[in-house]
């Protein structure tokens, strides 16, 4: 029997244009959402890193606040944060000492984010305070562009982490 608009027959399933659209339309949401969340995630980390350069910079300060000799340590004068000489994305914790520095703790940034800025960071024996003037460590994530940075001023407060996109 010829097909008939007056007799329709039933026919189920869907054309070939409605699933190309509905599986194009999912592809896009589907990326859509696996883009916003490794944009999430590098965001993340960045706020990881920084928030372990931060309690590195905690440690060093209380530690020089009570006057935490390592052993070795003759005469404490400080506790510093900088670069180490090992790489350019290591970070240190260090007691200097009359006798000479004492690595107490070090930290390597992930490769995928670099250390722009970081001035080195003398926390004062005592006292909890820098020796220099202000004290700044700014972390860079590429694709998404993001800093974090913080910075200690001369009398030790350490200002909280923020994040930016540039």
């Amino acid at each position: 029997m010829p097909f008939s608009p007056l007799h329709p027959t039933s026919r189920s399933g869907f054309t070939m244009i409605e699933l190309l659209v509905t599986i194009g339309i999912m592809i896009l949401i589907f990326g859509g959402g696996i883009s916003a969340y490794l944009r999430l995630d590098r965001r993340q980390s960045l706020v990881n890193v920084c928030k372990e350069l931060e309690q590195m910079a905690r440690s060093a300060q209380k530690k020089a606040r009570v006057g935490d000799r390592p052993e070795g340590c003759d005469r404490l004068n400080a506790y510093r944060i900088s670069r180490t000489a090992t790489g350019p994305d290591v970070i240190s914790l260090q007691a200097v000492c009359d006798s000479g520095t004492s690595t107490i703790q070090t930290y390597e940034v992930p490769t995928i984010f670099t250390v722009q800025t970081i001035t080195t960071m003398n926390f004062r024996v005592l006292h909890g305070g820098l020796e220099e003037e202000v004290g700044e460590i700014e972390v860079t994530a590429s694709a998404p562009n993001y800093r974090c940075d913080f910075t200690v001023d001369n009398g030790g407060s350490i200002s909280s982490t923020t994040i930016s996109q540039y």
